[in-house]
């Protein structure tokens, strides 16, 4: 007989508890917020989104865009379009960091053209681009000149504009130097005589009256 437990006494017999038929609940440990563990990590341990890196460099390019003169605005988003293959007129995606390299490249000249009083592309000459193109050299030169070339030929594409002014304009290219003059002794610049020219020498230790006949 199982004792009370209450008392502990085993005089008196315990009454039959009703079976339940209520489900027990189960509580379950609270579990953290979303990205809460992650926030945790130290910053050289989070690992970033897929394509967030892509996005960072295309937000920056549009940024470029906004901050470019209101004239030429609408122009350069529609550069970034063509870029980005996503333009009405179909074309080949760049990576995004080249289509925020072009943008944050041309952005100064777009600037500057606006501070002496162009207010449309279409305005731009090349006598324009080469005044930009003076004060730089070298591979600076070359890059802008680059970055130029793709947004005129993308607005001609897009027919924003009639012409294009970089068409024609070319670098000058470094030419290799000719060799410097041959100073060797002029028995010595013919190189060494071939092997059947050269005249017969008899083997050492041994002299021409020796050989048998």
């Amino acid at each position: 007989m199982p004792a009370c437990a209450p008392c502990g006494s085993r005089s008196h017999t315990l009454a039959p508890q009703p079976h339940s038929t209520k489900p027990t609940s189960v509580v379950w440990p609270a579990t953290p917020p979303l990205g809460a563990a992650r926030h945790q990590l130290p910053s050289w341990r989070r690992t970033p989104r897929p394509g967030h890196e892509a996005n960072a460099y295309l937000t920056g390019a549009r940024r470029l865009a906004d901050q470019a003169p209101a004239p030429f605005q609408d122009g350069v988003h529609r550069w970034i379009d063509v870029l980005c293959g996503t333009a009405p007129r179909p074309s080949r995606p760049l990576a995004p960091s080249t289509v925020r390299s072009y943008v944050h490249k041309a952005s100064p000249c777009l600037q500057a053209w606006h501070a002496v009083g162009i207010n449309e592309l279409s305005a731009i000459t090349a006598e324009h681009v080469q005044q930009t193109l003076a004060p730089l050299l070298g591979e600076a030169r070359k890059s802008l000149l680059g970055a130029l070339r793709s947004l005129f030929r993308a607005l001609k594409r897009e027919k924003l504009i009639f012409r294009d002014p970089t068409r024609g304009i070319s670098l000058t290219t470094a030419r290799a130097l000719p060799p410097p003059p041959d100073r060797r002794p002029a028995r010595w610049r013919s190189g060494p005589p071939p092997l059947h020219s050269r005249p017969a020498q008899p083997r050492p230790g041994r002299s021409a009256c020796s050989e048998r006949p």
